[in-house]
This record gives C-alpha cells, sequence and structure tokens, in this order.
C-alpha cells in the first residue's frame, strides 16, 4: 500500500491575530460528480477516521505568527503561508488576482520568495476566453467562448491552495505497536487538521468554491479537505522539496476554475505552472472552435487504452473518448508515435534530392493530429524534425508553414521557441539549409 500522507510534525502558523481555529465548516453542496477530477491518486486506506489508540500529536499551545515574506524558517519546517503576500486588508476585490493559501516547507518557501520576479501579475485575456456550463454527462466543464488558436491564452489563475502532494509518515512519532494501516490512519487525520488550519485562512468565496468541488474520495479514510485535493488537484512542477523524492516532496494545488476542466484521451488544451506569477496558464494546443469544451489529461496519452481506463478509474469513472472507444486501432498508433524514427538520413546520390524523404514525418503528423494528440511532446519532436527536414532541402515555403505550427505549439506548451522558425530570412542563413541539396551537387538559393 502506498503512503498517502502529510508530515506535520513541525509547523509554524501564520495566522492572523484575532484568527480563531473553528472546525471546517460543512456547506450544503453537491460532491457526488465524479467527473471534475484530476488529483495525484494512490491507494488509501479502507478504515476511515482516528485510529484506536491515537491520542493524536501535541501541537504548540498557541500559533506562532511569522511575516508572510519571513526566510528565516528551516528547511524542513512546515509552515503555513499566504503567497503572494495580499495586504492586511486585502479582499478578492482589492486583490483581484488572488492568493493561495499553502501548506510549504521553509525550503519551499524560500525559493518562492526568491524566485526573479515574484510576484508577477498574472496575465489576463483582452476578452473571456471560456464559460463553465453544463455537460450531458460529465457536471460542470469549462467551454471556448470564441474562436481560440493555437497558442492562444484561455485562462491564467492563481490556486486557492497549494500543500504537498503526500507527506511522509516517518517524520511523525506513532506508537510503536501501530501497523502499516493505523500509521496511514494517522497521518492523514494529522494532514485533515493541518489543512483545516490553511482552509480557514482562505476568503470566505474561496471557501465556498473550494467546498463546491466534487470529492470521489469520501468513503476511503481521506478526510473531507483531503479528498478534494486528491480529486481536484494538479500537480505544481514548479515547486519541489530539498532531496525530494517522488512523490514525497513534491506538491498539489487546488483552483476555483481551473478544476472544472474534464478530461480526455486527446485534450486540446496544455496547463503550464510559473512560480514567478505563482499561476497556472492552460493555451490551446490546437485550433479550437466556440463552443467547444476545453480539456486536459488526467493521465498518460500515448499509453495503451487499458491502462488509461486503469489511472482513470481512481477518479471514478470510465473514458469513453473515441481512442478509448476503439483502442485496437488507436493503441497502434499512439504506441508507434513515441516508438518509430521520423526520418532517417537518406542516401544521396549524385544530382538526385528526393522529395519523398519527408513523406513519413507527413504522415505520422496527419496521424497524430486525427488522434487528437498535439499535447504530445513527440507532436513538437515532429513538428521540428519537418522544419529542419525542409531547411535541408532548402523548402522556404514548407519551412515556414511548420515552423510557424512549431512557434505556436511551443507557445501553447509555456516553452520558448527561436523567432528563427517564422522568418524565411534567418532561415536561410542556418548552417544547415539546402544541405541536402548541396551533397547531391544541386544548386541551392537563398
Amino acid at each position: 500500500m502506498k503512503q498517502d500522507s502529510l508530515a506535520t510534525a513541525t509547523i509554524a502558523w501564520e495566522l492572523e491575530p484575532n484568527q480563531n481555529a473553528s472546525s471546517v465548516p460543512v456547506l450544503n453542496v453537491d460532491s457526488t460528480n465524479p467527473f471534475e477530477a484530476h488529483a495525484h491518486i494512490v491507494d488509501i486506506t479502507e478504515n476511515a477516521g482516528k485510529p484506536k489508540g491515537y491520542q493524536g500529536m501535541n501541537y504548540r499551545n498557541a500559533p506562532r505568527q511569522t511575516m508572510e515574506n519571513q526566510t528565516t524558517h528551516p528547511d524542513d519546517q512546515t509552515i503555513i503561508t499566504s503567497q503572494p503576500m495580499p495586504g492586511e486588508n486585502d479582499s478578492l476585490a482589492t486583490f483581484p488576482d488572488g492568493w493561495a493559501e499553502c501548506v510549504l516547507t521553509g525550503y519551499v518557501k524560500k525559493q518562492v520568495l526568491a524566485t526573479p520576479g515574484f510576484p508577477r501579475p498574472i496575465e489576463r485575456t483582452k476578452e473571456p476566453m471560456f464559460c463553465i456550463s453544463s455537460t450531458p454527462d460529465r457536471g460542470l466543464g469549462m467551454f471556448a467562448a470564441r474562436p481560440t488558436k493555437t497558442g492562444d491564452l484561455i485562462l491564467d489563475e492563481r490556486p486557492m491552495m497549494v500543500a504537498p502532494v503526500l507527506a511522509d509518515p516517518r517524520t511523525i512519532d506513532f506508537p510503536e505497536n501501530f501497523n502499516e494501516d493505523q500509521i496511514l490512519q494517522a497521518a492523514i487525520y494529522e494532514y485533515e487538521k493541518t489543512l483545516g488550519f490553511c482552509f480557514r485562512r482562505m476568503p470566505k468565496e474561496n471557501q465556498q468554491a473550494f467546498m463546491e468541488l466534487s470529492n470521489c474520495h469520501q468513503h476511503d479514510g481521506s478526510g473531507t479537505l483531503f479528498g478534494i485535493i486528491r480529486t481536484n488537484g494538479y500537480e505544481v512542477d514548479g515547486l519541489k522539496d530539498i532531496n525530494a523524492q517522488e512523490p514525497f516532496g513534491m506538491y498539489t494545488g487546488v483552483w476555483d476554475k481551473l478544476s472544472r476542466l474534464n478530461h480526455s484521451c486527446s485534450p486540446n488544451v496544455c496547463r503550464k505552472w510559473n512560480t514567478a506569477s505563482f499561476s497556472m496558464q492552460i493555451r490551446a494546443v490546437r485550433d479550437i472552435k466556440e463552443g467547444e469544451e476545453l480539456t486536459t489529461a488526467y493521465c498518460a496519452i500515448l499509453h495503451p487504452a487499458a491502462e488509461r481506463q486503469t489511472d482513470l478509474a481512481a477518479y471514478g469513472f470510465r473514458c469513453t473518448c473515441a481512442a478509448c472507444s476503439d483502442p485496437s486501432k488507436s493503441d497502434v498508433k499512439r504506441e508507434g508515435f513515441s516508438r518509430r524514427p521520423v526520418l532517417v538520413s537518406p542516401f544521396v546520390g549524385k544530382g538526385k534530392a528526393k522529395g519523398d524523404w519527408l513523406d513519413p514525418a507527413l504522415n505520422m503528423l496527419s496521424e497524430m493530429e486525427e488522434e487528437g494528440v498535439q499535447a504530445s511532446l513527440y507532436y513538437k519532436a515532429t513538428l521540428y524534425q519537418l522544419v529542419m527536414a525542409c531547411v535541408y532541402m532548402a523548402d522556404k515555403d514548407k519551412a515556414l508553414v511548420y515552423g510557424r505550427k512549431l512557434v505556436a505549439l511551443s507557445k501553447a506548451r509555456g516553452e520558448s521557441m527561436d523567432a528563427t522558425f517564422t522568418s524565411a530570412k534567418r532561415l536561410k542563413k542556418l548552417t544547415q539549409w539546402g544541405l541536402y541539396r548541396r551533397q547531391a551537387g544541386l544548386q541551392v538559393y537563398r
């Protein structure tokens, strides 16, 4: 059984002077929809609640207040902090970019505050790019409010909460006679208390939004807050503890709007975390029509359908997308995308430079687009090889076509790409320009 818990042994609470520690409010919301799920799913105990005989940890009698920008915490100390730091009297109305209530180690907090440009404002679109509405069979979802091009920003949003994916129960002193299941129960029990402190620091609007999210872990001992995090969390891949060993030392976040993204094995958006703005962006990974549902992937999209269904079962649903409905064909294609080489350097005879050298890459690109796997790294690799092959062939027009697609895709993935790939003048200055034709003894035009 995997250990799914949070280290809460040493905690410095960053609470407001008059903030109390009342219990987490129970809101009258429907949290039975299992389709808005995208957390780190791991095995959990079947025995819910505090284990028999466990007296709980001895926390300090009074929470210790510290400054939000303080960086003198020990690296392994767990703290609760607001990031980016709002003003003393700020609300979501006066601090519209928002902030996250976080459970971080001292090491991670120092890394966040030392990030160049932190806290950078979030990026906003000129017009609303999405709306949230009901789907026929998957609860709420996000939909494109207007036609969207590859690379276009759809939303840049700060999380409501950030916390470790898992915790190391070895940092907590449990009774010596506890077995593995009891240790897990106790660790989850302590984690839920920690999350309760974090939750109560949220603005009331965020508390409401958080509790309205789905929870498909209501009967496995997770606890209300941990269950919602497990169901809705996205990995915050820019935060990692010192000497982290996955999954320990990794972090997850829960968002208000981004949590409404449903899954597809052929997603049309990419997610990208940015520590400088302490936010996550989603951008279109291919052109999207107005009214089309925006989707992301909760699992590895090139894995076989059976493996994907196993991964998705933990979220409480079975995927019925086109790739999962006909896996006999889709699995073969998707496996091939990551296994066979796209282009192999051809033999070039004197006076010959065959254009059909590009056909394997062109065919693969077409198959990838039919499968809707533009979010895969292999799609980007195929585009890159096509651009460079066209450069070798001194084919300016095709090099620019695929170069522009490559730059837009890189933007969607949150990656930078040299402007060379969209400039004919710069492409012709590459040392590889016309190399294929030169090897054949043919004239190369610049």
